[in-house]
C-alpha cells in the first residue's frame, strides 16, 4: 500500500500547487460600466456660461466619436475609479483630445494617479499646442509614467492622442484637470470651455503578488518525497 499512498501524496500536491491564480489578461477600460465610479465636476464656459449639454455627456469618451466629445470646462475635473477596483492596478493609458496644433484654442490638463479615488499624485501635463503652450506632455513625473504623443491626423493637428506607462507604483484611480488659458495678448472668450476630451481609455493588470503554497500541499509533497527517499534506501540495502 505504500506506493499507491506515496502516488497520491504526490498528485495531489501536485494538483494544488497547479491550482495557483493563474495571471489573468489584461482588461481595457473604455466604458462607463469598466469603471467603479465616475465623478465629473465641469467647470464654466468662458468666464461663467454653462457647457453645452452635447459636450456634458460622460458617454461622449468612450463611443469611439472622434467629434462627439466631453469638455471639462474650465478648471473642470473628471476621477475615475476603475472596476474592480482591488487586486488590479492601471497599467497604461490614453487621452485623444479634440483639436491640437492650430490656432484659438489653447487647452491643457494635469493628470493624476491615485487610489480609491484620493492620494491623487500629479504625472504629467497633456498639452494641445496651441498658443501659449508646446504640443504634448509637459512635467512629466518620470519615476512614475513614461509616455508618447502623437500630434493627430488630418486636417493637421485633429485629434492629438496623450499615452502614457505606468512604470512604477500601482494605482486604481485617474484624475484629469483642465487648465485654464488664454492666447498671449487674448481674452477669454466663451467658446472656450475647457480640455476636450474625444476618446479615453486605461489598461489594468494584476498586481503582482508572490504565491506561498498552502501548508497542506507541502505536507503531501514531503510525504511523498520521504516515502521516495525511503524506497530508494531500501532497494540499496
Amino acid at each position: 500500500m505504500a506506493r499507491p499512498i506515496l502516488a497520491v501524496a504526490l498528485v495531489a500536491g501536485s494538483v494544488a500547487f497547479a491550482a495557483l491564480p493563474a495571471q489573468a489578461s489584461p482588461i481595457v477600460h473604455d466604458t462607463i460600466a469598466e469603471f467603479a465610479a465616475i465623478t465629473l465636476v465641469q467647470g464654466p464656459r468662458g468666464t461663467s456660461l454653462t457647457v453645452a449639454a452635447s459636450r456634458s455627456i460622460i458617454g461622449n469618451m468612450f463611443d469611439n466619436n472622434l467629434t462627439s466629445i466631453l469638455s471639462l470646462g474650465r478648471g473642470g475635473s473628471i476621477d475615475l475609479l476603475i472596476s474592480p477596483p482591488t487586486g488590479r492596478f492601471i497599467s497604461a493609458g490614453q487621452t485623444i483630445e479634440l483639436t491640437g496644433g492650430t490656432a484659438g484654442f489653447p487647452e491643457s490638463a494635469n493628470v493624476f494617479l491615485g487610489n480609491n479615488l484620493t492620494g491623487w499624485v500629479q504625472v504629467g501635463t497633456m498639452r494641445n499646442g496651441h498658443l501659449p503652450n508646446t504640443a504634448g506632455w509637459s512635467g512629466v513625473n518620470g519615476a512614475i509614467i513614461s509616455t508618447a504623443y502623437v500630434n493627430g491626423g488630418a486636417p493637421a493637428g485633429t485629434n492629438p492622442t496623450f499615452n502614457f506607462t505606468v512604470v512604477s507604483g500601482t494605482y486604481n484611480s485617474i484624475r484629469l484637470v483642465d487648465v485654464p488659458q488664454v492666447p498671449p495678448g487674448g481674452a477669454v472668450l466663451d467658446t472656450y470651455d475647457g480640455f476636450d476630451i474625444a476618446e479615453f481609455e486605461v489598461t489594468s493588470d494584476l498586481i503582482p503578488v508572490t504565491t506561498v503554497p498552502e501548508p497542506m500541499a507541502l505536507a503531501l509533497f514531503g510525504l511523498g518525497l520521504a516515502g521516495l527517499t525511503v524506497a530508494r534506501r531500501r532497494r540499496a540495502a
